[in-house]
């Protein structure tokens, strides 16, 4: 995350001086440092680089605009911000890549234009960020429409076409036990009592999280819970510190452990299609890399690069680079931006 800081150029069609850019830049950086502060009632001091100070978005350079892009803190956040960081790089556009960060800083940080994108999900869009309602049964596409409609409307801010997979939140548990109580639902589960459940920080903070699914399934009993990572679930319901997990359908970790998937079967959990949330004063590439991602990657293939990292051990830059040299999605470039993906190395994602 500690990347270099930079100035934020205007639209293209202001005309307006490198210099001057960079003036306006620093004016804009006090009041962005201030609604950051609001925002999330922390001084700037504790704010990511960058963000804090309004300085890391398109930079006053004189070879031309750059771009930021986002991620948030798991591996297939990490992925994809590198995919998306790679594709806007071959069009010759220099990326400062801003991963490991919470969903509401990166939305905030849209908002103030101090990140050009990033990949969000329409179930947390519309429970945690437009705090909508969502009704037991709504479709993804009736969801994903209205998320776009209220980005546009609320923070004048754009969603690229779904990507091709969501990631829905599905409730995981070890097979012994599944098979030891007769749960094939989260009707059974919640008529269960003295069990375990782990699942990351955000499921219980969030609407959609870990209270709205006891009061909506009526559960006995609220289980002991264990709030860890998110990427430290399936570490505890492996070292069987746990019976039953809270975890996303692309995580490979799934099959790996042999876990049994429990049915929604009241259809309590929004759908959470991936798609990129971008600002439409980034460059024009990150508005043309969010279309080009539509329907790119389904549900199989996201599982299997997630499965990479974390099992197999692999880096995230490293699997994004893989998938882009197969996947074609840099063809439609020009012929500079393929021999640019080409060159461009695998980095170490910051710590």
């Amino acid at each position: 995350m500690k990347r270099g800081e930079s100035n934020r150029r205007p639209a293209p069609w202001q005309a307006m001086s490198d210099q001057a850019m960079c003036r306006q830049s620093e004016r804009q950086a006090v009041s962005r440092r201030s609604f950051l502060r609001r925002a999330l009632g922390a001084p700037s001091a504790l704010l990511a680089p960058g963000l804090a100070t309004g300085l890391s978005g398109v930079r006053c350079n004189p070879g031309g605009p750059s771009s930021i892009v986002g991620a948030k803190t798991y591996s297939e956040q990490l992925i994809l911000g590198e995919i998306i960081a790679r594709l806007v790089e071959a069009e010759g556009v220099p990326v400062t890549r801003r991963f490991q960060m919470q969903t509401f800083l990166l939305h905030s940080a849209l908002g103030t234009g101090d990140l050009d994108c990033y990949v969000e999900y329409t179930g947390t869009a519309y429970s945690a960020i437009l705090r909508e309602t969502f009704v037991a049964g709504q479709t993804a596409a009736a969801v994903y429409q209205r998320v776009k409609q209220l980005y546009e409307e609320r923070y004048d801010l754009r969603l690229g076409p779904p990507i091709g997979f969501s990631n829905d939140y599905v409730v995981a548990i070890r097979r012994d036990h599944a098979a030891e109580a007769g749960l094939a639902s989260l009707s059974d589960l919640a008529r269960t009592e003295g069990f375990r459940l782990v699942a990351g920080y955000p499921f219980f903070e969030r609407a959609d999280g870990f209270r709205g699914m006891i009061d909506f399934y009526g559960f006995t009993s609220p289980p002991e819970t264990i709030q860890v990572d998110m990427d430290m679930v399936w570490q505890v319901i492996e070292a069987g510190e746990a019976d039953v997990a809270i975890g996303n359908s692309t995580d490979g970790r799934i099959s790996k452990l042999d876990l049994v998937l429990l049915e929604d079967d009241r259809s309590w959990f929004p759908p959470y299609q991936s798609a990129v949330a971008y600002r439409p004063g980034a460059v024009p590439a990150v508005r043309e890399v969010a279309e080009r991602l539509g329907g790119a990657i389904d549900t199989e293939t996201m599982r299997a690069l997630n499965l990479r990292v974390d099992v197999d051990g692999e880096q995230p830059d490293e699997v994004a680079a893989d998938f882009l040299a197969s996947s074609g999605l840099i063809d439609p470039f020009p012929a500079r931006g393929a021999a640019a993906l080409r060159r461009l190395p695998a980095r170490a994602l910051p710590q």
